[in-house]
């Protein structure tokens, strides 16, 4: 078998077929729509009616390698065996394999195949006790290209991990409890091409502190946002006498959960005023499900080629969604408390 990097291959054989990845070894992040789902349908069909059956799915990665998971059912339950390959010279190594049964198996409304079981790991074990658990989830139902393309410029790059910009409900009339020093961090690379260099401090037990000039600050924010400069100094720390916002980078303190959903424009509208309403499921394969929650983010293309988020809003579920994997940043006092200090 040839690198394939990002080809289409499907080989009707009855139990074989190749998905395509573009996101390296996290194949849940599907960027790309499954060749011959139908064996995939038909699989699930056969586990439904507790029906003997197999299917081997191939998920090529952007790094040149793939994943097999060989699936095997009988009387209702599956058997997984999933295995890591990259290529060296031409030719396909394992890297790792790995056989568990599927404590927890789905095909969603979503279009999604869900699966989780656990399997022993000896490090994993050292550290926990336990088998270490595995969760998969593969796009099996095409999505509409554009979704994927608004997806990849609007949402992906700024993500659900260490922000707020799709957790909570917010509009340009009301930013609500958005953090602009987050998304500072979001944006910076983005317009400067570099990290931020408002790094935390090497000691763990030390707080990191900066001031950043106004018109650095001011000018990341109002790259993706409509905002009053005078407003902007109202929600986050502005220092007039010397025209700076103070700055903490988060911290040890601060640190969320390291497996958390990703965004999946789902449907969108263009509205008489030129804005796009996106409507976007995040999709969570750590708790199982292809819909955590649902929301709504308005997004504003400009003439220049860029582009400003008018709003969000979380439409599902009611009553919003429990983000028990995501950390604000910790406030003033809250800062002061732990590092010590008014300084």
């Amino acid at each position: 078998m040839k690198n394939m990097g990002k080809q289409k291959l499907f080989i009707a054989a009855g139990v074989l077929l190749f998905i395509v990845s573009g996101c390296g070894k996290k194949v849940e992040e599907n960027q790309i729509d499954m060749v011959g789902s139908e064996q995939v349908l038909r699989f699930c069909r056969s586990v439904e009616e507790a029906q003997d059956d197999k299917l081997t799915i191939i998920a090529v990665t952007s790094s040149g390698g793939f994943i097999k998971y060989d699936l095997l059912t009988a009387e209702g339950a599956v058997n997984v065996t999933r295995g890591y390959y990259q290529y060296s010279n031409g030719i396909p190594k394992n890297l790792s394999t790995v056989s568990y049964p599927a404590e927890s198996w789905e095909y969603t409304e979503e279009g999604y195949l869900l699966f989780e079981g656990s399997y022993y790991s000896e490090s994993y074990y050292v550290l926990s006790l336990s088998d270490e658990p595995e969760h998969t989830a593969l796009r099996i139902e095409p999505l509409d290209e554009t979704c994927r393309e608004l997806n990849r410029r609007y949402l992906l790059p700024v993500g659900y991990g260490g922000n707020n910009l799709f957790l909570t409900d917010w509009s340009e009339q009301d930013f609500g409890n958005l953090d602009f020093y987050d998304l500072f961090d979001r944006f910076y690379p983005d317009i400067y091409e570099q990290p931020v260099p408002f790094t935390p401090d090497d000691d763990l037990d030390a707080g990191a502190f900066y001031r950043i000039p106004a018109d650095v600050f001011e000018h990341v924010i109002e790259r993706h946002l409509q905002i009053d400069y005078e407003e902007l100094q109202r929600k986050a720390a502005y220092i007039p006498e010397d025209q700076t916002y103070e700055y903490r980078p988060r911290g040890f303190y601060e640190v969320e959960y390291p497996d958390i959903p990703y965004p999946e424009v789902v449907s969108y509208t263009e509205n008489d005023d030129g804005t796009l309403a996106l409507t976007v499921n995040a999709v969570y394969p750590e708790e199982n499900t292809s819909r955590a929650y649902t929301h709504k983010t308005v997004v504003r293309p400009l003439d220049d080629g860029g582009f400003q988020y008018v709003s969000n809003q979380v439409i599902f579920p009611e009553g919003g969604c429990e983000l028990w994997w995501h950390s604000d940043r910790l406030t003033e006092d809250q800062w002061k408390k732990v590092y010590g200090g008014d300084d």
